[in-house]
């Protein structure tokens, strides 16, 4: 894109002295269209991973009424976002249109197994088990299933390389990187970071007030299966 970007800009320098003699000038081709759709894309970013942020920050403080477990998933998925990069350019694999969004599927889409681990451990101290028996009974409980469920992330990801073309070729291996690198900071940073903080959580008791936001939460999501399985 930076190539192209320079030759959209030499195109630019090259017309504007034209400007006043026509009514309309302007350039075609691949550059001029690789960059515009780089830059729209760019613009649409600043929007869509603030947006996708703070819809899962909301989402996770209702569900688990606790607004510090829902910066673990965001925490998770920048440092996710900086090796992925880090590693890109060791790989001397580009940034283009669609490793650009690579970021964003770290929030949506790396974020579910740390929701799910934080919901179980919870449910674990709502049972009176301390915070490490908590998190040694989710790893039984989970270990298996987290371990096959990104182990299919990565490959389903890391299968759009086998293309020949070479934009999905690099999307497929920097995505099976961002989601490696997702699963590892999962399994390593967020036992330790429950262990640490475990005062900082405040699991609720096994009859909670039905007001509570985490009762509502259930209680919706009941609605909404009742409604799902009746129509």
């Amino acid at each position: 894109l930076t190539f192209e970007r320079k030759i959209k800009k030499s195109i630019d320098e090259i017309l504007k002295p034209y400007e006043d003699d026509f009514q309309e000038v302007f350039q075609i081709g691949a550059p001029f269209v690789h960059s515009e759709m780089a830059n729209y894309l760019i613009e649409d970013q600043k929007i869509l991973l603030p947006l996708s942020a703070l819809i899962l920050i909301i989402f996770i403080a209702c569900s688990l009424n606790s607004v510090h477990g829902a910066v673990i998933p965001l925490t998770n998925a920048m440092t996710s976002t900086v090796w992925t990069f880090g590693i890109m350019q060791l790989l001397g694999i580009p940034i283009n249109l669609l490793t650009y969004t690579i970021p964003a599927l770290l929030v949506v889409i790396g974020s579910a197994e740390d929701i799910h681990l934080m919901s179980e451990y919870l449910e674990e101290m709502r049972e009176g088990l301390g915070p490490r028996e908590a998190i040694c009974a989710v790893g039984k409980k989970l270990g298996i299933s987290l371990h096959f469920n990104a182990f299919t992330t990565i490959v389903g990801f890391g299968s759009t390389a086998l293309t020949d073309i070479p934009i999905l070729q690099q999307f497929g291996i920097a995505s099976a990187i961002a989601m490696t690198c997702n699963y590892l900071i999962t399994i390593v940073f967020l036992p330790a970071y429950l262990s640490v903080t475990s005062n900082w959580f405040k699991p609720q008791a096994k009859h909670a007030d039905p007001k509570d936001s985490r009762t509502l939460m259930i209680r919706f999501t009941d609605y909404v299966a009742r409604v799902m399985t009746t129509t």
